[in-house]
């Protein structure tokens, strides 16, 4: 896999979750929709790598909104 695709990947992913999951529930599906995203293209190191960065800019964007972590 080319790694504009991949990149295209994971830019859809973000985009559908922008700014960041906002409740427990969206936490969820956004991991649910993180590990079938990586698992549907042969879980490439380099998607992982760029879905994770996006699942931990999604929780620092939620410190900053809520002063906390939705998992405490």
């Amino acid at each position: 896999m080319d790694n504009k695709k991949i990149f295209r990947i994971a830019f859809d992913f973000a985009e559908r979750w922008k700014p960041c999951p906002d409740s427990l529930e969206e936490w969820e599906a956004a991991a649910r929709e993180a590990g079938t995203i990586c698992g549907q293209n042969g879980n490439n190191p380099f998607l992982m790598g760029l879905i994770t960065a996006i699942y931990d800019e999604f929780d620092r964007q939620w410190k900053a909104r809520k002063g906390d972590t939705v998992c405490e």
